[in-house]
This record gives C-alpha cells, sequence and structure tokens, in this order.
C-alpha cells in the first residue's frame, strides 16, 4: 500500500481547491447536498440524498478540450499480407 497525499483548499464559500502532490487536481463547485467536481478528464455530479444515500454521475469534461499538452498519435497496426500476397513474394 503506496502512500498519497490530498488536501482541499476553500477558495470561497461552495468552491474548494483539491491539491494532491502533482499540484492542482481538480475543482469542488456546490457544498451539502448537491456539488460538481471538475477535472481535465470529466465532471463528476454528485448527490446525497440523505441516510448514507449517495448519487456519482461522471461526464466528459468541459476542460478536457483546454490542456496544453497534444494527445500522442499512435501508429495504426498494418494488416497482415495475403496468402496470395505471401506466393507471389517468395
Amino acid at each position: 500500500m503506496g502512500f498519497w497525499f490530498h488536501k482541499a483548499i476553500q477558495i470561497l464559500p461552495g468552491v474548494r481547491a483539491n491539491m494532491t502532490q502533482n499540484g492542482l487536481s481538480s475543482i469542488t463547485l456546490g457544498s451539502g447536498r448537491v456539488g460538481v467536481t471538475l477535472n481535465r478528464n470529466m465532471a463528476t455530479l454528485h448527490l446525497r440524498l440523505g441516510n448514507g444515500l449517495h448519487f456519482n454521475k461522471s461526464f466528459r469534461s468541459p476542460l478536457a478540450g483546454l490542456t496544453s499538452q497534444q494527445p500522442v498519435s499512435t501508429p495504426q497496426p498494418s494488416t497482415p499480407p495475403t496468402s496470395t500476397q505471401v506466393i507471389n513474394n517468395q
């Protein structure tokens, strides 16, 4: 089991910045029963229904397209040669 670091800093009432060892990890809006957490990849809606019941729903984050890093393109695998190509090349 590894160690991890997490710290939530309240910026304004109902707005928290969530920090990890790598820096800012997410922003949480809302408090109490309803909240939304935004990070680079997803947005998560949190509903606390009472009596220990919780509902979370994740969506693609509106911040996902705003990162400065461009995704690395991976080369597509080539199709294997057909039997006629193998016979003709011999």
